[in-house]
């Protein structure tokens, strides 16, 4: 996995888990909840870093609101791309995407794709 796919991946994981709304067989409800916590640390490290990218890019303006200046916008984005296609080492636990018996938005279905696989027919 690359690094930005374990960010949008705990990102979604968290979206989805906060959603009281949404229920989980146990067995796919488990797989989540153990990937989110896989995750967790990396993704917290791999926000830290893309914040320490910005920063160092930055000034404060007037209003202490941390601004990128326009000459140093392509290299900062150059950076955080650089950073989210690094690969991560990070290995999650897979679910089959039929054994999803929600209605998800097509943001979270993309968001989860590291984590889903398709049973082939036999």
């Amino acid at each position: 996995m690359k690094n930005g796919e374990v960010l949008q991946l705990y990102e979604t994981l968290c979206r989805i888990s906060d959603n009281k709304e949404l229920t989980f067989g146990v067995r796919v409800g488990y797989t989540m909840v153990k990937n989110k916590a896989k995750l967790k640390d990396e993704a917290q490290l791999i926000h830290n870093m893309r914040h320490k990218i910005i920063v160092e890019a930055g000034i404060k303006n007037d209003n202490d609101e941390l601004i990128i200046p326009k000459s140093k916008i392509d290299e900062t984005n150059r950076k955080i791309n650089e950073l989210m296609e690094m690969d991560s080492s990070i290995e999650v636990e897979k679910i089959d995407i039929n054994s999803l018996k929600l209605n998800l938005n097509i943001e979270d279905i993309e968001g989860l794709l590291p984590m889903l696989y398709e049973k082939t027919p036999e």
